[in-house]
């Protein structure tokens, strides 16, 4: 039997899909027809999901050489932004020009790199553009270096056949605009440069659209040609016409929007024409030629947010001219103005859950039916699994399923729709004469009643109902919070931050009465986040440094210690539970990490300590002790054939974190997805060190110069790691569980 179906770095969609329903066909079939562990683990590791040794290699060798090519590139750009005066131009110049050498020679030799290689070079140009502009200041404007960078990357991507570089070639073209406008913009009005679109009336913002809509019109045509001939080419790739359709709707709807708004000027009303165009040949387009329900959520979030502030807009209106009949108290006109956007969030999130019934009733979204009968029948022809079961994965109804798009935008209208329900809290209790004597026991009274309703619609079998019980859920929860940080006279920080503590119970209570997933999800990543933001403030405080950075840190290793304990524990079985803990701990660290580097923000909300500078230092110091020591005690009760893989990767990243905690946790992540399999969480892992190494680029507490020896140093190892990877020869079994 082959290792495994597909040998890809990570799992096909089909994979995926089919192996998260065998488990939860597991966990709702009879007992008879359930598969036994071992068989499970073996569809597990036949279909990718799970790595065997072999996949562990192909994976590392490309992730090791992607994320050691990006360090050293990353390194450079912080070098060359550090500015060393002492270093000589020639130096520097040869430096970069040296390393994008190197790149070349590797882009023609070694076919194997040379994808990864020549993105690289593209990024690399835009370090030496930008040394060039910093050592020679010709007056040139931050848009023409943006322009240059994106004629270099044209070539480059029309040559590597990859669809990062041609991302990173729209990007950068997109940036060149926006420093063109914003430049523009200054020399004609002066002051007024950073009003908004305020010289459009010329047709360039409009040209701006029209190109970006050009542009996505021949990504689908380039799509649609060869997702025909060869599906899995690069060019059939869905996600960059995701992310240029967003876009263009971001930018439309925020004009859309403010044009509402602003209704009094006429001068930018004609963009609702386009907009509205848009949306309505995209329903028709992704509707019913090309289904797409990314799409349509896409642009039913900006009808929900143009709709929302029409009704604002148009309330507006009836109250200045007094037109509206329906006010019978001082309240009537805001409690109408909830009550209409409620309604609305509804209807739009009512819309979007009837178009993934109707549109993928037996499938998940994104993933062809016949590559899924595809898999089955290689896992029959293997007796991996029989006909009945086979039958039973097929025939599965994943309707209730929601893809994370989908879920992601009816959270934000569930967040919207919480605040609405609040305020509506506020404007009862205001027009029964409560609000003045509102305190925090009667408003923990009053968020208990949110909560009860909550609970019931959480409980009700549709997501309908439940996104409605989610809204209730997170108000109650909000209302409770409000309430404890209104028990007592002392605002103190001190006082704020035990309320803090104080909150845990209430949201674990919280937690245990509401069974959703999601709601689950927040409160575990919620409590996380306050849990340890209080210890590290209270043990710097009253404890010396060295014992305050021990708790904390100690803090952190058990909680990431629990958590790669349960990821190992539900890796063996098909996941019991709803998943909160499993993912709202990380989520909760990689909050953590990003607050570190914002400490006065957290200085600006929870007082002048709270956002300390040693919670970095705790941070990094916790996730290398819980990482290094999970891979110590995993490795010791395991088989051999698992230390190859776990122990030198839990170095590599506890090393890290302890410079960097956001990097060390976010190469965690990328393991952890290929460990589980998980596409969305590898996307997510990668997000978030793009961001956090964006943010940490400012971070003051490490000097730049420090940074890019880290980013250079680090992609050095990376490099030699993948070349121990390449030839490292499985030995003592074919899978490491």
């Amino acid at each position: 039997m082959d290792s495994s179906y597909h040998p890809t770095r990570m799992p096909s969609g089909a994979a995926e899909h089919v192996c998260r329903t065998l488990g939860a066909l597991q966990r709702s079939s009879p007992e008879s027809d359930r598969l036994s562990a071992s068989a499970y683990q073996r569809i597990l590791l036949y279909c990718g999901v799970r790595p065997d040794l072999p996949g562990w290699r192909h994976f590392l060798q490309g992730a090791l050489t992607l994320l050691g090519l990006l360090a050293l590139v990353c390194g450079i750009i912080f070098f060359i932004a550090w500015n060393w005066a002492s270093m000589p131009k020639m130096a520097k110049f040869a430096l970069v020009e040296g390393w994008i050498l190197a790149l070349a020679i590797v882009v023609c030799w070694r076919q194997a790199l040379a994808r990864m290689a020549l993105l690289a070079v593209g990024l690399s140009f835009g370090g030496l553009l930008a040394l060039y502009g910093q050592t020679y200041q010709t007056g040139a404007d931050s848009w023409e270096l943006f322009r240059a960078w994106a004629l270099v990357l044209l070539p480059l991507a029309l040559l590597g056949r990859q669809n990062g570089l041609w991302i990173c070639a729209w990007a950068v073209a997109n940036l060149a605009f926006q420093f063109y406008y914003a430049n523009q913009a200054l020399l004609l009005i002066g002051d007024n440069a950073w009003q908004r679109f305020p010289w459009s009336a010329d047709g360039l913002l409009y040209a701006y659209l029209a190109a970006q809509l050009l542009c996505l019109i021949l990504r689908e045509a380039l799509a649609g040609a060869a997702r025909r001939r060869q599906p899995a080419s690069w060019l059939a790739k869905r996600w960059p016409s995701r992310l240029m359709a967003g876009y263009l709707l971001l930018t439309l709807t925020f004009w859309v929007a403010g044009t509402v708004l602003d209704w009094s000027n006429a001068d930018n009303r004609l963009i609702i024409v386009p907009w509205a165009l848009l949306l309505l040949i995209g329903y028709v387009f992704y509707r019913q030629r090309r289904p797409d329900l990314c799409m349509l959520t896409l642009g039913m979030a900006s009808l929900m947010v143009v709709g929302g502030v029409v009704i604002l807009q148009l309330l507006y209106f009836s109250w200045e001219t007094e037109a509206l009949l329906l006010i019978a108290w001082g309240v009537g006109h805001p409690m109408l103005i909830c009550g209409l956007m409620a309604l609305w969030l509804t209807l739009c999130g009512a819309c979007l859950l009837r178009w993934r019934r109707e549109m993928y009733p037996q499938q998940a979204p994104d993933i062809a039916p016949d590559e899924v009968g595809a898999l089955l029948q290689a896992l029959q022809q293997r007796r991996l699994l029989n006909a009945r079961q086979a039958a039973a994965v097929a025939d599965f109804d994943h309707s209730e399923r929601l893809p994370w798009y989908l879920r992601l935008a009816l959270t934000l209208g569930g967040w919207l729709a919480a605040m609405i329900i609040l305020m509506l809290l506020v404007l009862v209790l205001y027009a029964v004469g409560l609000l003045e004597s509102l305190n925090g026991a009667s408003l923990a009274f009053y968020s208990a009643l949110l909560a009860v309703p909550a609970a019931l619609w959480l409980r009700k079998p549709t997501i309908g109902q439940q996104q409605i019980g989610m809204a209730w859920a997170i108000a109650a929860t909000y209302g409770f919070y409000l309430a404890i940080m209104l028990i007592g006279d002392d605002y103190a920080q001190p006082s704020i931050m035990l309320k803090m503590l104080c909150f845990l119970p209430v949201l674990a209570t919280m937690a245990w009465a509401m069974p959703n997933a999601l709601y689950r999800l927040m409160a575990v990543c919620l409590g996380v986040f306050l849990l340890v933001q209080s210890l590290g403030y209270f043990s710097s405080r009253y404890l010396p440094s060295a014992l305050a950075i021990g708790l904390t840190a100690l803090l952190v290793a058990l909680l990431l210690a629990g958590w790669l304990q349960q990821v190992i524990r539900n890796a063996s079985r098909p996941a019991t539970g709803d998943g909160a803990w499993r993912y709202g701990i990380p989520a909760g660290l990689m909050a953590l990490c990003l607050a570190a580097i914002h400490h006065n923000l957290l200085s600006d909300i929870f007082g002048p300590s709270s956002g300390s500078t040693m919670l970095a230092t705790m941070l990094g110091i916790g996730i290398a002790v819980g990482l290094i020591g999970s891979a110590l005690a995993y490795t010791q009760r395991t088989a051999a054939d698992a230390v190859p893989v776990y122990l030198p990767a839990a170095l590599f990243c506890g090393v890290i974190a302890l410079f960097s905690p956001g990097l060390g946790l976010g190469l965690l992540l990328l393991l952890t997805a290929r460990y589980l399999g998980s596409r969305l969480l590898l996307a997510t892992a990668g997000g978030y060190l793009l961001l956090y190494l964006s943010d940490w680029y400012y971070f003051l507490g490490i000097s730049l110069l420090h940074k890019a020896l880290l980013l250079m140093v680090s992609g050095v190892v990376l490099l030699l790691l993948a070349v121990w990877v390449k030839q490292w020869q499985a030995q003592g079994g074919n899978h490491a569980d």
